[in-house]
C-alpha cells in the first residue's frame, strides 16, 4: 500500500501556518527524528561542546594567570585566546550547520515516502554525505557574502543572510550544487523577503531562548569556576573532579538543545522553502491534480 504523508509539503501557507507545521512535525516525528540526530550529530557536537567548554575555562584560567604576572600584556593575550576560543566555536556552528540540516532534510525525504516508525538510519543518510559537503561549501560562500556585506552596513548583512537562509533546503531538495543553490534563493524569495525575514526571526527568537536555557548550567559552571580560581590566588590549580563531570554533563545537555534549536529553525525554513515554490511553480498542485486524473481513470475503466 501507497504511503500517504499526514503533512503536506508543497503547500502554500500563511506565516502562522508555517510556525505551526514545524512544531506539528516535530511533535509527530519527535523520537524517530531525534534518534537519528542523536546517534549521527549528537557525538560530535557533544565533542565540540566539550572541546569548547574546555577550551573556554582554559582561556579564564590563562587570563587570570597572566593578569597576576603581565598587566601591561593581559588585554593583548586575552584577545588571543578569545580569538582561539571563538574560532573553534565558529568551526563547530559550521559544521553544525551542514550536519543537522542535512540529517533534517534527509529525514523529512524519508518522512515522505514512509510512516515515521519505519524511517531508519539508512533511509535518512542516503544522500547525507553528498548532502554535508555540498551545504558546508555553501555555509562557506554564503558566510563570506554576509561578512563582507557587513563591512559596508549592517542592512545588506541582514539582506543576504535572510535569502541565503533557503540554501541548504534548496541543496537537498533539488540536488543541486552550492553555487546553483546560491542563485535560485534570490529566485525563490523574491517578493517574499519580508515573509522569510519574519519567519527566521520568530523561530530564531525561539530557538534562542530554548539554547540559552540548556546553556545557564555551563556558564553558571564556568563563572563559578573562575570566582572559585580568584579567590584561591592559584590559577594553575587544576579543576576538582565533581565539577569536570559536571562540565561534560551540561555539554551533553547544550548537544542536545542544539539539535532541538537547529532542527526548528531548518524545519521552519523547509516549509517555507516548499511554501515558495508552490506559489512559484505549483508542484503540489499539479501532483494533485495528476492524482485526480489517474484516480478518475480508475473509476471509469471499472464501470466498463
Amino acid at each position: 500500500m501507497e504511503h500517504s504523508p499526514k503533512i503536506d509539503f508543497y503547500k502554500k501557507r500563511p506565516f502562522s501556518d508555517k510556525l505551526n507545521i514545524t512544531f506539528v512535525f516535530l511533535r509527530e516525528n519527535a523520537w524517530p527524528y531525534l534518534k537519528v540526530q542523536l546517534l549521527i550529530a549528537g557525538p560530535i557536537l557533544l565533542l565540540v561542546n566539550i572541546a569548547a567548554g574546555r577550551k573556554q575555562l582554559a582561556m579564564f584560567d590563562s587570563s587570570v594567570e597572566k593578569m597576576q604576572i603581565d598587566p601591561d600584556g593581559f588585554m593583548i593575550d586575552m584577545f588571543g585566546d578569545m580569538f582561539g576560543a571563538y574560532s573553534l566555536v565558529l568551526i563547530a556552528g559550521l559544521v553544525a550547520s551542514s550536519l543537522v540540516p542535512a540529517l533534517c532534510y534527509g529525514y523529512m525525504k524519508a518522512y515522505r515516502e514512509r510512516p515515521p516508525e519505519g524511517i531508519t538510519i539508512a533511509h535518512v543518510t542516503r544522500d547525507m554525505w553528498p548532502n554535508f559537503f555540498s551545504m558546508l561549501g555553501y555555509g562557506i560562500i554564503a558566510g563570506m557574502v554576509i561578512i563582507i556585506s557587513a563591512f559596508f552596513l549592517i542592512i545588506p548583512a541582514i539582506y543576504f543572510m535572510v535569502v541565503l537562509s533557503l540554501g541548504a533546503a534548496i541543496i537537498c531538495f533539488e540536488k543541486t550544487d552550492p553555487f546553483t543553490a546560491f542563485g535560485r534563493c534570490f529566485t525563490l524569495i523574491k517578493d517574499k523577503w519580508f515573509s522569510t525575514a519574519g519567519l527566521v526571526l520568530v523561530v530564531f527568537i525561539i530557538a534562542y531562548l530554548i539554547n540559552a536555557l540548556f546553556s545557564l548550567p555551563q556558564l553558571v559552571l564556568m563563572g563559578l569556576w573562575t570566582l572559585l580560581t580568584l579567590e584561591s590566588g592559584n590559577p594553575s590549580v587544576d579543576m576538582p573532579a565533581y565539577m569536570s563531570s559536571l562540565q561534560i554533563l551540561f555539554a551533553v545537555l547544550q548537544s542536545f538543545a542544539g539539535i532541538i534549536t537547529y532542527s526548528l529553525v531548518y524545519i521552519a525554513l523547509a516549509f517555507q522553502y516548499f511554501n515558495l515554490v508552490e506559489r512559484r511553480e505549483s508542484p503540489g498542485l499539479m501532483a494533485r491534480i495528476g492524482a485526480m486524473d489517474e484516480q478518475t481513470y480508475e473509476e471509469e475503466g471499472e464501470n466498463y
